[in-house]
């Protein structure tokens, strides 16, 4: 009896959060207005222009307000601005984006080192600036036959949403001294159209560090010395994984390596430098195909592989087990939406509590907190991760296997009498149909005189004890009510995205109102918290329910716009607390 009231308490207390496990938009998605530059080349010769390519990522309008003068460089002038519109559809969601783009070009009168310094755009109504650029224009680029440079293994077709690396390897004729080494990349930090991703492989087993782009330090493996074709050569690498974030081009501009000898003086520096490139190349992003895809799509693009496990195979109904699934492969395994296993109608044997979610590097780990609802069930059903898988082209779904149960009906649980069940039953326990004897029945002793009141009196404060405790205000609803305001303002200060602002305000309603926070999603607002306001029709409670119904129109926007852009905190933060005072 013990265990059973244990565990309707536990389902009344976890009641509330069994929608918690509700998909995220994938982190691969922008969060906002993105602008960068990017030089066409690091290092040019003197008479040839270079351009900075801008693009303004997720705006709706953008326009270039000042470009800087340098001098040493001529302002060549800018192109009109190219638009691009682009519409994708994961998980159900609909993203829509704009981008906008522009080319500035410079042409190099003088020799030397430059900086480019940010040019400024507004965006959206809002003034913006890029990075600074660093540009070496040099009268003669020699020593190419000392130098090696090359991409390893670059893709030249991905689709968006696919992890690709970029690997360049570089290196010098071992017998050349050398003491300097600079790789400029112009795509280094901003590179349009993807965005790195952590790398399992980060860590080097040979680390050195050269210099990038004359101002910054990068760590690259050395790789020693090695035979390219008839020569020695001293070879490094460097090796960075990306994520495709959109269709279109991922443009590499020129990349060179100056490599040589430096000598520091007191108050200059002597160069005896040599210089071998990469001509521009580009990789192509395919858009994922919208024929046949899958209402279901995660956002899963690659190759993967799924494993399973539980913590218990034997269990009471109502007791807990630990579903943990494993994704792993060359994918895009930290952006995609991981399945919910409460809206598969495969599940609905089991009710689903939470999980934890984890990205580990080189595989996706989630654990399900699942309870098995009746005795019947003899397995945990196959879970399916709709991917599109590179390798065929073709959206696939990725299942885990079945993994076989023993599920036991709750000691004393009783089901209903069968209907065809025979034999006489007594309907009406009080009635005597035998004839007493002729000296009556015996009347009630004094032990039952005195024990009957006791139990009344027991019975009555034992009764209250329940009402009571039907409303401990240390009952878990009553806690999370209490609480509510506390954990958004929590809540508010970790979110990033109006989906993270959106989840938080819906928890807080639930909590208010002692419902699910799955109850808020979609539900009328304006109509609900105008049903609930008192009946005299105060100004202020209105006031408050228009401004409620306003904010949520607003975060919904922004999350089903594209941008996902936040809202201000202390917008929801202030109406929350507005709210629990007067209509919560």
């Amino acid at each position: 009896m013990k265990t059973t009231r244990r565990l309707v308490l536990a389902l009344c207390c976890l009641a509330w959060i069994a929608g918690l496990g509700l998909a995220l938009p994938s982190a691969a998605q922008a969060d906002g207005p993105k602008v960068t530059a990017q030089l066409s080349s690091g290092l040019v010769r003197l008479g040839t222009g270079v351009r900075v390519n801008l693009h303004a990522q997720d705006v709706e309008d953008a326009r270039v307000v000042d470009i800087p003068e340098v001098p040493g460089l001529k302002l060549a002038g800018i192109s009109r601005p190219s638009h691009e519109r682009r519409e994708s559809w994961i998980n159900g969601r609909r993203t829509v984006s704009t981008s906008i783009r522009w080319v500035v070009v410079y042409d190099p009168i003088e020799e030397g080192d430059y900086v480019i310094p940010p040019i400024e755009l507004e965006v959206d109504g809002e003034r913006v600036k890029t990075r600074e650029l660093s540009l070496t224009v040099k009268r003669d680029l020699q020593g190419e036959e000392l130098g090696y440079m090359e991409w390893i293994d670059l893709p030249d077709r991905i689709y968006e949403g696919e992890s690709f690396r970029l690997r360049l390897r570089f290196g010098w004729d071992v017998r050349t001294s050398v003491n300097h080494a600079n790789l400029m990349l112009p795509w280094w930090d901003e590179l349009p159209n993807a965005i790195e991703a952590p790398d399992p492989a980060d860590k080097l087993a040979n680390p050195v560090e050269v210099y990038l782009n004359n101002r910054q330090r990068v760590r690259v493996q050395d790789l020693g010395e090695q035979k390219v074709g008839d020569k020695s050569m001293r070879l490094l690498e460097l090796d960075r994984r990306y994520i495709a974030t959109r269709s279109g081009a991922i443009e590499l501009p020129q990349s060179f390596l100056e490599f040589g000898m430096v000598e520091q003086r007191m108050f200059s520096e002597r160069k005896n430098t040599n210089y071998v490139g990469l001509p521009e190349t580009s990789i192509e992003v395919r858009a994922l195909p919208t024929d046949g895809q899958p209402f279901d799509f995660s956002g899963g693009v690659g190759r993967f592989f799924v494993g399973q496990s539980v913590d218990r195979r034997s269990v009471d109904v109502g007791e807990s087990i630990k579903f943990g699934v494993e994704w792993s492969g060359p994918a895009n395994l930290e952006f995609f939406t991981a399945p919910d296993p409460a809206r598969l109608e495969a599940f609905d044997g089991f009710r689903v509590y939470g999980r934890t979610d984890e990205f580990l590097g080189d595989r996706r780990r989630v654990v399900y907190d699942l309870a098995p609802v009746r005795s019947d069930i003899e397995e945990i059903p196959p879970l399916p991760l709709w991917v599109f898988d590179t390798q065929t082209e073709q959206y696939t779904s990725v299942d885990t296997e079945p993994i076989a149960i023993r599920v036991r009906a709750l000691p004393g649980a009783v089901g209903l009498s069968g209907e065809t069940s025979t034999g006489p039953v007594l309907d009406i326990g009080d009635v005597q149909t035998e004839p007493e004897g002729p000296d009556g029945p015996a009347g009630p002793s004094d032990t039952t005189l005195i024990a009957v009141p006791a139990l009344m009196l027991g019975g009555w404060f034992a009764l209250r004890t329940g009402v009571r405790r039907a409303g401990d205000p240390d009952a878990p609803a009553a806690r999370a009510r209490r609480t509510a305001l506390r954990r958004l303002r929590r809540e508010l200060n970790q979110a990033r995205t109006a989906s993270d602002q959106s989840l938080a305000f819906r928890r807080f309603l639930g909590a208010r109102t002692g419902e699910s926070p799955e109850a808020w999603e979609g539900r009328p607002m304006l109509a609900w918290f105008e049903e609930h306001a008192d009946a005299n029709g105060d100004v202020q409670k209105r006031d408050t329910a228009q401004r409620a119904a306003a904010l949520v129109r607003d975060i919904d926007e922004s999350v089903w716009a594209g941008s996902n852009a936040a809202l201000e905190r202390d917008r929801i933060e202030g109406l929350a607390r507005e709210l629990q005072g007067c209509l919560l």
